[in-house]
């Protein structure tokens, strides 16, 4: 199988984060997922593109252990455009979406008409076989009130896309007749997430592994 650069879209730059009206406190959040074809689709032989693109599907503010937290639900939708090994569906695209959850503590700023908002700082695509890939995506989490989400929807700033190396993982050795070998579940949930906390600008604390 031949593996090509190819362009990943919906990576936002450092200097076009400087274009919101984002407060601190932040969190970056290490996604890591695995995406796996269904058996009506057809095989990789070349990925063209991947988009990724991130959003808050709900959110709110809570109060637990002595403080007051912002709550989110958010999704993660990958979107792969990639020649087929078939000839007769030459170009495919397929989207799969990823649940995610992250809380935010917001002590010392106002939390009327507070909500959040999410930006990929960076991704890394594993193809694991002409079937799926792994996928690693830094999100970056910042509070920001609700009348600054509705302005930014007006006036969107531009993303960017990239040109990502997609690393192949080499096949498997053959496995003997009779022998069983157990295999990824599609569309598996085993996540790995890694979170810290940013206070301020250019501080770290509260380091957590899931």
């Amino acid at each position: 199988m031949k593996v090509n650069d190819i362009e990943i879209s919906g990576v936002i730059t450092q200097e076009d984060l400087n274009s919101y009206n984002l407060h601190y406190p932040r969190k970056e959040v290490c996604e890591t997922f695995g995406i796996n074809f269904s058996e009506d689709m057809p095989n990789v032989e070349t990925p063209l593109q991947i988009f990724f693109d991130t959003k808050v599907v709900k959110s709110k503010v809570i109060y637990t252990q002595g403080e007051d937290k912002l709550f989110l639900h958010g999704i993660i939708t990958t979107k792969i455009v990639y020649v087929a090994e078939q000839p007769s569906s030459p170009i495919n695209t397929i989207e799969f979406y990823k649940h995610f959850s992250c809380l935010l503590p917001t002590n010392n700023i106002e939390t009327h008409n507070l909500t959040a908002k999410t930006f990929i700082e960076d991704a890394i695509v594993t193809q694991q076989s002409n079937r799926g890939f792994y996928v690693s995506l830094l999100l970056l989490v910042c509070p920001i009130y609700s009348d600054d989400i509705d302005e930014y929807e007006e006036e969107i700033v531009e993303v960017i896309p990239k040109k990502e190396t997609i690393t192949k993982i080499e096949e498997p050795e053959p496995i003997e007749e009779n022998k069983s070998i157990s295999m990824p579940v599609e569309n598996d949930d085993a996540d790995i997430e890694i979170e810290y906390d940013m206070n301020m600008n250019g501080q770290y604390f509260e380091s957590n592994w899931k």
